[in-house]
């Protein structure tokens, strides 16, 4: 019975032989493209919207119910963007269980608030 190391030499062996027998015919033998080896990196601390909407959130800033305009006029000071993004990203807060939903105003004109 043949050992493992056995085995792997004569695979080598053969891989060799095989090379020299395609390069001997002019064909390639490496790859096209060579795989890079993948990086993974982990950031901790990324400037995203909804991180620096859970920052306002740590502040205090969302104990009082607020609106999507007021948490945008807010951010434009740190993280200039469109109103729109904001109401979205609030939303997607909500979703995630990280703030409440509330309304805002009184009588006809009551708004979409957020509050935690």
């Amino acid at each position: 019975m043949m050992r493992k190391e056995d085995i792997a030499a004569k695979l080598n062996e053969i891989r060799r032989l095989a090379d020299e027998a395609l390069q001997a015919l002019g064909l390639r033998t490496e790859p096209k493209h060579k795989e890079k080896p993948k990086i993974r990196t982990t950031r901790t601390s990324r400037r995203t919207l909804p991180n620096h909407i859970l920052l306002l959130k740590e502040e205090g800033f969302l104990r009082q119910p607020r609106t999507a305009a007021e948490v945008h006029k807010k951010l434009q000071g740190i993280y200039p963007c469109d109103l729109n993004r904001v109401a979205v990203a609030l939303h997607r807060l909500h979703k995630k269980k990280a703030l409440r939903r509330s309304s805002k105003g009184t009588g006809k004109n009551k708004q979409v608030a957020y509050v935690w």
